[in-house]
């Protein structure tokens, strides 16, 4: 399965996992890019053993809009095997990172190293599922308060009397 390691510093969390695999560079790459691509990814860098994907921003309700930088480092392993060092940087300025939120980010490390393994996707887990459900709930919130701001400066602005 590999080694995985997070490193929480400052505004970044910093996640780690090596995967080894019997398939070519080019399969991994393809695993890679796809899974990146599938997941909302827009790829900004290729280099022949060094791949990277971007997504989000830094206002974002739930962990899979947070700003993320992915780095897939291929190189050949003994034999037939293939090794990639996958890195994830998460932007984690004015958040507070709570288990929940880890998880997403081990899940979201699984669903490519299932990929990478397998050229196949692995299924939404309920955390992630949850917290899209809570982002969703977040945004209605915050847009029902705007528009109750949006009635009230109206009311004060052109009241009648």
């Amino acid at each position: 399965n590999g080694r995985m390691g997070i490193v929480k510093g400052g505004a970044e969390m910093k996640i780690e996992r090596t995967i080894s695999v019997t398939a070519d560079q080019a399969t991994v790459r393809e695993r890679a890019g796809s899974y990146f691509a599938l997941s909302g990814y827009t790829r900004v860098g290729e280099e022949p053993h060094r791949l990277r994907f971007r997504r989000g921003s830094l206002f974002a309700f739930s962990p899979r809009g947070w700003k993320v930088e992915a780095v897939v480092e291929i190189a050949p392993g003994s034999g037939p095997a293939t090794g990639a060092i996958v890195t994830f940087e998460v932007d984690t300025t004015g958040q507070y990172v709570i288990n929940s939120e880890r998880l997403f980010w081990q899940n979201e490390m699984n669903g490519l190293d299932q990929m990478v393994r397998t050229g196949t996707m692995a299924e939404k887990s309920g955390a992630d599922l949850a917290m899209r459900a809570k982002s969703v709930v977040l945004g209605a919130i915050i847009a029902g308060l705007a528009l109750a701001l949006a009635f009230f400066v109206f009311h004060l602005l052109f009241r009648q009397g």
